[in-house]
């Protein structure tokens, strides 16, 4: 049984979608003396141990398919660590975390929604969804090393995005985003929490001084995830994974049949 004990409170959240800055903005609170934040990008999600991706997929489940809310013990099964959250699945999650974490200051980190579009949706999203190296890995390698990430993940940005395919979520995908945003800052006025709306290009002042924190002396601030890199880490994590399985295949193949060759040796020889 997992320890979910807070051992201190939940302060920041980051509700803005993936591909906006959120690694960047993990990278800020970091440097701003926040302990532990979480990032749940598709390739760090597969980091994650065991029981939080089983959680976070469970929850995935209820929220879009079951159209159930998600209460605060049951976000704690994952964020219980953590003092600040940025990316996936919070983000997706942005109703429940609100609900349940209602002293947490809130940032919106904000990006053209078609720059946002191309690096997300047409970059990203195609590398996983739309590639044969992703098919191989979610077909073929999940099943033989016995883990689910894309399951995950499917059930979490289908879900959010309202699409049964990755050509139905390009088409419904900006005006998400544009809802997305409108209805994270329309909950924050209606609740009378604070709320900054940021672009990265706004450097440490404006994030410093919501926060209540001293600007960091004699440092730019962080620039992280570029897209193309992300992409290709993504692909070399697909294909270190189906040599994995392929290596699993072969063992799983050539010991029954060296069992055989042994046993035909021993009783006739």
């Amino acid at each position: 049984m997992v320890n979910t004990t807070r051992t201190r409170p939940m302060e920041v959240l980051c509700l803005s979608l993936p591909r906006t800055g959120t690694m960047t903005i993990q990278h800020a609170l970091r440097t701003l003396g926040y302990k532990k934040v979480w990032h749940g990008d598709p390739e760090s999600l597969t980091d994650v141990p065991p029981h939080m991706s089983r959680v976070c997929n469970e929850l995935a489940i209820r929220k879009f398919r079951d159209k159930l809310p998600i209460n605060k013990d049951e976000l704690e099964e994952f964020l219980y660590d953590f003092d600040a959250t940025t990316d996936i699945p919070p983000c997706y999650f942005w109703e429940d975390m609100l609900a349940a974490y209602p002293d947490a200051k809130v940032i919106l980190v904000e990006r053209d929604v078609d720059s946002w579009y191309q690096s997300y949706v047409i970059n990203l999203l195609s590398t996983l969804f739309g590639t044969w190296h992703g098919w191989l890995y979610r077909n073929f390698a999940e099943p033989i090393l016995g883990v689910r990430h894309y399951t995950l993940l499917t059930n979490l940005t289908f879900g959010f995005f309202h699409a049964k395919s990755y050509g139905e979520l390009q088409k419904k995908a900006k005006q998400v985003y544009v809802d997305h945003y409108s209805a994270v800052q329309w909950a924050c006025k209606k609740q009378g929490r604070p709320l900054l709306n940021f672009q990265l290009n706004d450097g440490w002042f404006p994030l410093c001084e919501f926060l209540g924190k001293e600007v960091p002396v004699g440092l730019n601030f962080p620039r992280a995830n570029e897209g193309k890199t992300l992409s290709q880490d993504i692909k070399n994590y697909h294909w270190s994974q189906i040599r994995a399985a392929s290596i699993v295949l072969l063992k799983w193949i050539t010991l029954p049949i060296f069992a055989i060759i042994a046993g035909c040796y021993w009783h006739y020889v």
